[in-house]
């Protein structure tokens, strides 16, 4: 342990020394300045705390499912949410659900030993793919029950080779661990981790919360009831990067009966100019923030959603959906726009994923490794026949693996 702690203490210190000149590095140094006092006034006497870590938004995500529903049913808990990432911690600080919101702190024993003292939380709840020595270890020591929900583990990961022993110490820290597969369940069976059962994936609950809950766009609502007025289709790009813009732009720019809904993964000047520069001038392009009118929407065919917070529910407008990342580092969400009975493209970067691999297995999705193969998507999806009865499909999938969140509180509780 002392090594992992030295080479902890050399990370973040690296992280410290470059804090004034890189925006996250900055963030993480400064949100954990004076942390354990402003604990130490937030946290009351007398209260009941679950202590539940997201390492980043997409984490908190998989676990907002869980939080609501336990606000719900054990309204006695207060609530500590923890993030690692700026990315969760920054948009997610003022969450109303939570009565506590900071930053976990680095997982040395210095630091974390006096959070959880201070903390006491009497159950802890971690998120995924949260494995940290230093904590496990020391909740263990203090008898706090711990649980991992929505894990997913493969093979190449480091509890699964022969130098990987103190990892799976420290996965046998957890009280249960609720996984989201059969091959995560046997996998950790393997290794001999016995507290585990098969939960599924929280996030399909929280898609169908966002379902039910969908804001309406008029912007949008109007650009797509000019595209069924014209005749035309629309599909919804969903996080796109500019390697995903190189292969699905060449394709709707050559079939002009579907018109196209870009939500970037990154809004940036540089990153919309890139998009309007790979679109001919003979096309309108339409930014939702310059509020187009119902006659420039008529001529526009490609409208790109500048705003942020939108994404998820704008899926409910769109006849097919395009996830971005499948040719960067991995696709995005699949499941925010399978739960609209959309069928959906990506690129070929989805086998870490779980739920894409069963959307293509069920016929609900498929992927794309070029511009043609868009284009032939683009001919088979515009039938209604083809598109609804493989859409419905995703919708399919969606609702037969609810309720999650429902066997991870009753794990939790028993």
């Amino acid at each position: 342990m002392n090594i992992y702690d030295m080479t902890l203490k050399a990370y973040f210190g690296v992280i410290r020394l470059i804090a004034s000149r890189h925006r996250k590095a900055g963030l993480m140094t400064s949100g954990r300045k004076g942390l354990l006092d402003k604990l130490r006034t937030q946290r009351k006497p007398g209260d009941r705390y679950i202590w539940i870590h997201a390492s980043s938004l997409g984490e908190f995500e998989q676990g907002r499912p869980l939080i609501e529903k336990l606000k719900e049913k054990h309204p006695e808990y207060k609530i500590c949410l923890t993030f690692f990432s700026p990315s969760g911690y920054e948009v997610r600080k003022d969450y109303p659900l939570a009565d506590i919101v900071t930053y976990i702190p680095y997982d040395t024993s210095s630091d974390l030993r006096p959070f959880i003292d201070i903390l006491s939380p009497e159950k802890a709840i971690f998120i995924k793919y949260e494995i940290w020595l230093n904590t496990l270890f020391y909740l263990k020591e203090k008898g706090i029950p711990t649980y991992l929900i929505s894990a997913i583990f493969r093979p190449t990961q480091i509890f699964f080779k022969s130098y990987g022993r103190i990892f799976r110490d420290a996965l046998r820290c957890y009280s249960w661990i609720f996984v989201q597969n059969e091959d995560s369940f046997k996998l950790l069976k393997s290794i001999g981790v016995d507290g585990l059962s098969i939960a599924g994936d929280t996030r399909t609950d929280r898609v169908w919360d966002i379902k039910n809950n969908a804001k309406d766009d008029a912007f949008v609502e109007a650009f797509v009831g000019e595209a069924y007025a014209q005749g035309q289709k629309v599909m919804m790009v969903g996080s796109s990067w500019e390697e995903d813009e190189r292969v699905y732009l060449p394709a709707l720019i050559h079939d002009d009966r579907w018109r196209v809904i870009i939500v970037p993964h990154e809004i940036t000047e540089k990153h919309i100019k890139s998009i309007r520069d790979t679109v001919p001038n003979s096309i309108n392009v339409a930014l939702h923030t310059e509020s187009p009118t119902v006659e420039a929407l008529k001529e526009t065919r490609v409208l790109i959603v500048d705003r942020m917070g939108l994404l998820s529910s704008l899926y409910k407008y769109t006849d097919m959906a395009y996830i971005g990342g499948g040719f960067g580092r991995g696709i995005h969400n699949t499941l925010e726009a399978a739960v609209y009975d959309c069928p959906i493209l990506f690129g070929p970067n989805h086998h870490k994923f779980m739920e894409a691999k069963a959307l293509l297995a069920c016929g609900a999705a498929f992927s794309v490794n070029s511009t043609e193969d868009v284009i032939a998507y683009l001919n088979l999806l515009f039938d209604d026949n083809a598109r609804q009865s493989i859409g419905a499909k995703a919708g399919a999938y969606i609702r037969s693996n609810l309720g999650s969140t429902d066997i991870i509180i009753k794990g939790i509780f028993k």
